[in-house]
This record gives structure tokens, sequence and C-alpha cells, in this order.
């Protein structure tokens, strides 16, 4: 991974180091090389706008952690990117109907951007992934959406195309939910 840190913003170097990981999901690598000094440099990053969460920062709940995605994007000059995660989300949809996983290319492109257009983090969406497919198992998947169309899908509503995002609606409602349910999973063995 490569990270370019820029000296002439009032932003330490380590602020911005541990905000590229942050903003890539790099949590084992923050907890291996920055245990120690993170806390006080997310404090400085809560300050300057970039991390939305306030403290007190445990290395346990670093996961949980919101932060501006637009800032981090402005700062680091890229967009976030799925790459690196898509078939974990793919795969959640592997097994329950033939097909259902749908392209990975075309799932990388609408997530990207979903990403672009969404401030979610992959944690809610793999979560709001995970919500859809339980609902879906009391009818033994019959009526599950494909993992692009899940994402965005092109609709005709009264002669007008409009575009849909099951994803970014469950998002929504996750992201409304106490977080402590994402972090232990309560409702992700069980269906809704």
């Amino acid at each position: 991974m490569k990270v370019i840190v820029n000296f002439k913003l009032d932003l330490h170097p380590v602020s911005q180091l541990i905000l590229s990981l942050l903003y890539r999901n790099e949590y084992d690598l923050l907890k291996r090389y920055f245990a120690v000094v993170f806390p006080f440099h997310l404090e400085r990053l809560h300050e300057a706008g970039y991390v939305l969460t306030q403290g007190p920062y445990e290395l346990k709940n670093i996961d949980s952690l919101s932060i501006s995605i637009p800032k981090a994007r402005a700062l680091f000059g890229e967009a976030v990117s799925c790459e690196s995660w898509i078939d974990e989300y793919r795969n959640l949809f592997l097994g329950k109907k033939a097909g259902v996983m749908g392209t990975r290319s075309v799932c990388v492109q609408k997530m990207n951007r979903f990403l672009e257009e969404n401030t979610f983090s992959r944690q809610i969406i793999i979560a709001a992934t995970q919500r859809y497919i339980n609902s879906c198992k009391k009818d033994s998947y019959n009526y599950i959406q494909r993992a692009d169309y899940f994402i965005y899908k092109e609709e005709t509503v009264n002669g007008s195309r409009l575009t849909t995002s099951n994803l970014g609606t469950l998002c929504e409602e996750i992201q409304m939910l106490d977080e402590k349910l994402i972090q232990h999973a309560g409702w992700q063995k069980d269906a809704i």
C-alpha cells in the first residue's frame, strides 16, 4: 500500500497515516503499528473534522469509527474502491440461488458508484447485505435480487426511468440502529 503524506498540511504525518488506514478499512495494520498512539491522533483527527465519532477511542471499537469520506477523499485525492472487498460482498449471495452473485465487474462498477454517492462504511454495507439475505431465507431465496441489482437497479415507473437502491435503503436503516448490534452481530445470525 502506498500512502502520500503531505508535510504542508496542519495534520501530523502519523495522523495522516492513521486516517489513510481507517479510510481503507485496514484495521489490523492500525492495531499492529499504531495501538499506542492512535487515541491521541484520533482526537486530533476528530478536532479537524476527519473523524466523526467522538472518543474515547479504544482498539476494540476501531472498526465502528465513522470518518468523513468527502474530507478523506479530498485529502488523499482518490475515490474509495471496493476492489479489495467486493468478493466478500458477492460471497454473501453464494449458494442462495443460481446466478445471484452477479458479475464481478458489474458489482465493482455499481459498488464504486454507490461509494461515491454515499458515506456508508464497508461494515454497514456488509451488515445491510447480510440483513437482506437473511430476510429472503423465509421464501427459500426465491425472490432474492442479484448482487448487482441489490446495489442499483434501473426500473420504469409510470413511464419514467428510475434508479433504486435497496442497499442504500437498508444501509440507512442500519445506521439508525444501535451500532452495538452491528459490532456484536446480534441480528445477523437470525432473520430480521
